[in-house]
């Protein structure tokens, strides 16, 4: 007796990885950050160097792990802007600096209870999470704060049967690197406007 109910536990056990294999999983962008096309520069004239530091907390705790995937985004924003000549990382050898702060929060209670009911139906309801993210920038130069930039905004990821022919071109990982990128975007162009970051 205590055999078959094993191996019917394991049976559904394969049953919910099968169907795990064969779900896709999509990315949407809030856009509540309004895209960033141009910085608004001149003959694309590269500014000095810029220094940042960078912190990262999900659910308001320390992550090394989202920290690590983040600062490759952060950097890699920084540098594929073409703005600077230079891009460091907690030198202090550069007079314009950089301190961003991103938070990822989101509602455990509701992505339980919809992880839940998906897995019940077999991913027939699709799994949803949503990560807001907050990226607050404190632009200093000399060591002498100028201004304080916040963004706001969120990305959905959605798993799922249905999302099998979206998701090419809807990788979460390819949209967290749009909605944390343009946010960064938004702030140089805005700095850039301000007048704080000039060639």
């Amino acid at each position: 007796m205590p055999m078959i109910k094993f191996d019917c536990c394991f049976q559904k056990l394969l049953l919910i990885a099968f169907c795990l294999a064969l779900t896709a999983c999509a990315g949407f962008q809030g856009k509540q950050v309004p895209t960033v096309d141009s910085f608004g520069l001149k003959n694309n004239t590269a500014l000095s160097g810029i220094d940042y530091d960078f912190a990262f907390k999900h659910q308001g705790l320390d992550n090394s792990e989202g920290f690590k995937v983040h600062q490759k985004i952060i950097d890699s924003t920084l540098k594929a802007s073409g703005l600077f000549q230079r891009v460091n990382m907690g030198t202090g050898l550069e007079t314009t600096h950089v301190i961003i702060q991103l938070n990822n929060d989101t509602n455990k209670e509701l992505t339980c209870l919809n992880d839940l009911l998906s897995i019940y139906t077999l991913f027939i309801i699709p799994k949803r999470e949503r990560n807001d993210y907050t990226m607050t920038v404190c632009l200093t130069k000399n060591g002498s704060p100028l201004k304080t930039y916040t963004y706001k905004d969120y990305m959905v990821s959605w798993t799922g049967w249905c999302f099998l022919p979206v998701m090419p071109g809807h990788m979460p990982e390819k949209i967290r690197k749009k909605v944390v990128g343009n946010m960064l975007n938004s702030f140089l162009k805005q700095a850039i406007k301000d007048g704080y970051l000039k060639p």
